[in-house]
Formats: structure tokens, C-alpha cells, sequence
């Protein structure tokens, strides 16, 4: 919001490509002032200049897939990646700076941080582990601001189940008072106070 304006300037549209992997799997981030794109690329983040479409930096750190990255909601300057490694990292993304590294142990097809839910997130897990089931859960997760630069979270708690897998089918209410996800035909919207879902 604010300001208006296109960001792109005129002349002919040019696709950028720095290798890696197609950048369409997942949604890509742009920083909060939208002078930096932020994508997944195969294993890696990069870090893109909206002005110049340079790469700035390669965030690299993640073992397998990245399938998704967000903002941090309580720090702009800070990225959330996600991949099927089982961790979430936090990166300084205009360092290119691994911050911390949370290890979940589950593979992470979507991650979610809600502003409302500071020192925990959701993401989007295989039931059992296991994506051959073609049952996947939402479930919370601790973030423990505790120092170290690794960090196991012991803490999960189960929200939704039988949900789909994709991070277009699930998506928090304002405020963060619920989450809707589609799946097939059905819709789930899980209320937090009240601790029920509807169906």
C-alpha cells in the first residue's frame, strides 16, 4: 500500500532467469518497501533488485526442495524459507544472512506466519510423514526465540486435518481468528477461540 506508482519501468518486458531451477513453484515475495524480489529457486532463495533485476544474493542452506518463502511478519527485513527438509529458516535477506534454522523434522509443503501468532507459526505436513498417504494436516508450531542458530521444535500441535496439500487452499482469517482451507469439496474453517471446526 501507499505511494501508488508503478514500480516497472516502460520498455520491453524481459523474463529474468539466474539458473537454478523454474522459479514458478511457489509464490514469490517482494520486500516491503518492493525494492527486492524474493523466490524459491530448486534448494536455494534468491534475492532479486526490482530496479536493476540483478540477483544479489543465493540463500543457500536448505538440503532439498524450498517450497515457499514469506516475510517475516514481526520483522521486515527478515525472510522465512521452508522446504522439504524438514526446517523453516529466518534469513537477513539484505546480508544474505542465515539467522536461524528451526528443525521440524516433517517435510514443509506450506508455512504460514500470522501476525497475531508471534512466537508460533503453521505449516502443512504429510500425516505420519508419509506423502503417499494423500493425507496432509495443518499444524502449529513453536518458534522459540531461545539463542543458538539451530533449533529443534519439539512443540506441535494438530489444527486441520485432511487438508490438501497446496498453500493456495488454506489461508487465515483477519486477525488471525480462523483458518479456512478447500478440499475437494469441502470447506474447513477452524475457529482458534472456540476450538471447533466447521465443515
Amino acid at each position: 500500500g501507499g505511494g501508488g506508482g508503478m514500480m516497472v519501468a516502460p520498455g520491453p518486458l524481459r523474463v529474468v532467469r539466474c539458473g537454478g531451477s523454474s522459479l514458478s513453484q511457489s509464490r514469490a515475495a517482494f520486500s516491503a518497501d518492493a525494492k527486492y524480489l524474493l523466490c524459491a529457486s530448486g534448494d536455494y532463495v534468491k534475492v532479486y533488485s526490482t530496479a536493476t533485476e540483478e540477483c544479489l544474493h543465493v540463500l543457500q542452506g536448505h538440503s532439498n526442495l524450498v517450497t515457499g518463502v514469506q516475510l517475516n511478519p514481526q520483522n521486515h527485513l527478515q525472510l522465512y524459507s521452508w522446504s522439504l527438509d524438514g526446517t523453516i529458516r529466518l534469513w537477513d535477506f539484505l546480508d544474505g544472512i542465515l539467522i536461524k534454522t528451526f528443525v521440524v523434522g516433517y517435510k514443509l509443503f506450506a508455512f504460514y506466519a500470522v501476525p497475531s501468532f508471534e512466537g508460533s507459526a503453521f505449516v502443512i505436513v504429510a500425516k505420519d510423514n508419509d506423502e503417499r498417504l494423500g493425507s496432509f494436516q495443518l499444524v502449529s508450531v513453536k518458534l522459540p526465540k531461545t539463542p543458538g542458530q539451530e533449533i529443534n521444535v519439539d512443540e506441535r500441535q494438530l489444527v486441520l486435518e485432511g487438508i490438501s496439500e497446496s498453500p493456495k487452499c488454506t489461508a487465515f482469517g483477519r486477525e488471525g481468528e480462523y483458518v479456512a482451507s478447500v478440499c475437494g469439496l469441502h470447506l474447513f474453517v477452524y475457529f482458534f477461540k472456540k476450538k471447533r471446526t466447521h465443515r
